[in-house]
């Protein structure tokens, strides 16, 4: 059972992976994205500051891009979330830190996470892209799109997969922006490259 397991999870990591990058560098980029979020979570935790790792991927260093970190327990279910749909850092890599950091403490759904859940949570990397303003909803699919809602500086998201139907996602984007019930607000579709992985491995390595 456990080998089907690990299959399974090797074969997510692969399928997700950006379509734009060489095989090579995806799995540099993987092996950085998951030492920026396990670095930050640790030195968080702990109350020590964090520093930029050397010989980081140029993709890291130069890219702008939002990015959601989502962090799910073995069930599946969401632990807690948080991200940018659009970029507030000076690169990518900081964006990745910034928004590990804002996880662990900003999702006010949630009790704030510690260093003993990490082995039992798995973590969701969604780096946004091709975001563009649609007019008609169905115009969204959201089994491949997430979609962001704003009005008057309030803004609410769901990203690919989170919702089955389109009415439902426009709702439920309404309601964690506080603008139930408004109308003439403006609807933004985008798509996401994700990177998965899980913290036990990450800790006790490979079984």
């Amino acid at each position: 059972m456990k080998k089907k397991l690990l299959i399974i999870s090797i074969f997510l990591v692969i399928i997700v992976y950006p379509n734009y990058i060489n095989a090579k560098e995806n799995i540099i980029l993987l092996k950085q994205i998951k030492s920026l979020v396990k670095n930050t979570i640790v030195n968080t935790l702990n109350g020590k500051q964090i520093s930029m790792p050397q010989n980081l991927s140029d993709y890291l260093k130069n890219k702008r891009i939002g990015v959601f970190i989502t962090f799910r327990d073995i069930n599946g279910k969401v632990r807690a979330c948080y991200g940018t749909v659009e970029p507030m850092e000076k690169n990518l890599a900081w964006e990745i830190i910034a928004n590990t950091k804002s996880v662990l403490k900003s999702d006010d759904r949630f009790l704030p996470l510690s260093l003993l859940e990490l082995p039992h949570l798995s973590c969701y990397v969604s780096l946004i892209k091709n975001i563009e303003v649609v007019k008609d909803k169905y115009c969204i699919n959201p089994e491949v799109q997430g979609l962001r809602v704003s009005k008057n500086g309030k803004a609410g998201v769901l990203l690919p997969g989170e919702a089955k139907t389109v009415n439902w996602m426009i709702l439920e984007c309404l309601r964690k922006a506080g603008l139930s019930g408004q109308k003439d607000y403006t609807m933004q579709r985008f798509k996401t490259d994700v990177f998965f992985f899980n913290f036990k491995e990450m800790i006790y390595g490979k079984k």
